[in-house]
């Protein structure tokens, strides 16, 4: 098992194609208990133009609370964005001495996708 940082002293399993079942459950409790592991449960925030229009004055212009609407789904997205890349490391660095799992990872096509669309791709693999 790797050393997931320097200020971490807990352990997350590798990656082990014949005990996929097994390591999602390690993987899904490690999360947990980094505080990340909505990344693979909670979609990502997106701000839906009805309920914004809903909140906005008949001419369309801001309200007070149009704009606190706004205001939290920027945090939501913020905190979204920051717990699902604490949890696509995490996958990462356990995926790192399965050569398989890596090129799926290093995959053009794969860059910059969430956590939750890691995990799903290492599964299909």
């Amino acid at each position: 098992m790797a050393n997931i940082g320097k200020e971490d002293n807990t352990q997350m399993a590798k990656i082990d194609p014949n005990g996929m079942e097994i390591w999602k459950f390690l993987l899904t409790s490690h999360l947990e208990g980094k505080d990340c592991g909505e990344a693979l449960t909670q979609p990502k925030p997106r701000l839906l133009l009805d309920d914004l229009n809903a909140l906005r004055n008949e001419d369309g212009t801001e309200t007070e609370e149009s704009r606190k609407l706004v205001e939290k789904k920027k945090k939501l997205l913020k905190t979204w964005i920051k717990k699902d890349r604490k949890a696509y490391d995490i996958i990462v660095k356990s995926c790192t001495d399965n050569e398989t799992a890596m090129n799926v990872i290093l995959e053009k096509d794969n860059r910059g996708c969430s956590a939750k669309q890691l995990l799903k791709l290492l599964d299909k693999r």
